[in-house]
């Protein structure tokens, strides 16, 4: 790779850009060549080109499980009618909701949960 060579093809009329070609010989003597549009130094020292690099927030510096958009008094019914035919858990993801958030809102309206378990075969 020690032979490499670089050629611009093309520059944009302004210098925003170059396309470039890039020609040499791989590791096992394979000749290879690609080529590459990429900013110019000039358009980078406007700083079009980089973007200045934030420190990192803890969890992308939002709440776990996403942002938190609250539920309106139509969702909140709507919530309820749903579980009086559906499960709770085809309910929530029909809300696009936690399971938990569902179990609340119906909690917070008096709505009994059902309990769901494993069935037992009674012995007759």
């Amino acid at each position: 790779m020690a032979d490499e060579t670089r050629r611009v093809i093309w520059r944009h009329p302004r210098g925003i850009y170059e396309t470039v070609e890039v020609s040499g010989t791989g590791v096992f003597g394979v000749p290879y060549s690609y080529r590459e549009t990429v900013y110019t130094q000039e358009r980078d020292a406007r700083g079009v080109a980089r973007k200045e690099v934030q420190p990192a927030l803890p969890n992308g510096g939002r709440p776990a499980g996403g942002p938190r958009i609250p539920l309106t008094d139509k969702e909140e019914k709507e919530i309820c009618e749903m579980y009086e035919t559906m499960p709770l858990a085809i309910v929530a993801a029909s809300m696009h909701r936690s399971s938990k958030t569902v179990r609340a809102v119906l909690e917070k309206h008096g709505v009994t949960v059902r309990k769901y378990g494993p069935r037992t075969k009674k012995n007759h």
